[in-house]
């Protein structure tokens, strides 16, 4: 909620106050005695502050916890770059598995999958508190997507890493790989329709999710 709208909200709210506590007063609901009628006032102003006050600290964490999934996301990318040997094994295209690869690589790979599902597993469980905006969400379903099309993120999925992880990410984990393992023969546009869509059942049918690869060949 924009600050425009939390003030449009806060002017309402405040508007309906007043219209109650005049027809209470006219009605002779409550008493006319200009102490009792200010102190009255007073108290349900005070309530209303709190409310409102409440909604714009919610809305601050908020976005404190959308700008930090974004920095972190940020930083992974930054290692990327730095470590193309470590992320190039993703790329290996009948896959390596973990136990074939010499133990200071196995580490540092396995270090690097764990902190990019880490970031996945936290931003889906943001996401299905409210706290995460939908669009936010949807435009990081295409790098779970990607990370599902690697085979050497596949062979190792179901014994190394999915033990580790919470049954949201898993779900959304799999649906990626069997979309993919499901679908080979099709174009990637259907396979990303195909994703979308079962996540956004997940997510109780949600529009902005199941419409994302739309919005992406719109954009391109």
């Amino acid at each position: 909620m924009h600050g425009k709208n939390l003030f449009t909200l806060f002017l309402v709210i405040m508007l309906m106050i007043v219209g109650v506590f005049i027809f209470m007063l006219s009605s002779n609901c409550i008493t006319q005695d200009p102490q009792v009628v200010a102190t009255i006032f007073v108290g349900l102003t005070a309530v209303i502050v709190s409310i409102f006050i409440g909604i714009i600290n919610k809305r601050s964490t908020e976005q404190q916890t959308y700008q930090l999934l974004e920095l972190a996301a940020i930083e992974l990318f930054r290692f990327e770059s730095h470590n193309s040997s470590i992320c190039s094994l993703l790329h290996k295209e009948k896959g390596v598995k973990l136990q074939n690869m010499r133990i200071k690589t196995q580490i540092e790979f396995e270090a690097y999958i764990t902190q990019v599902l880490n970031l996945f597993e936290i931003a889906i469980k943001y996401r299905l508190q409210k706290i995460f905006p939908a669009d936010a969400f949807a435009s990081w379903l295409p790098w779970m997507l990607e990370i599902c099309g690697y085979a050497t993120f596949r062979i190792n999925w179901k014994e190394k890493f999915k033990p580790h992880y919470t049954n949201d990410l898993i779900i959304i984990i799999d649906t990626g790989i069997k979309c993919i393992e499901e679908n080979r023969n099709k174009s990637q546009d259907s396979i990303k329709d195909e994703f979308y869509n079962r996540v956004a059942i997940i997510f109780k049918n949600d529009m902005t999710i199941k419409n994302w690869n739309k919005r992406e060949v719109l954009c391109e």
